[in-house]
């Protein structure tokens, strides 16, 4: 299942806690893979 799926199931289902710890992972790997992506195209450098 996909964690946003998990997410609106565990809302749906009051089940508020895990859709807290459901939230927290998604913005937790959003973080990671936007840093990720900003350290493999290193976007912070010159071009020259």
């Amino acid at each position: 299942m996909n964690i946003s799926v998990i997410l609106v199931n565990a809302i749906t289902d009051m089940n508020y806690g895990f859709a807290n710890a459901a939230a927290l992972i998604m913005i937790l790997l959003g973080i990671v893979i936007l840093l990720l992506i900003n350290k493999l195209f290193r976007m912070n450098e010159p071009v020259w």
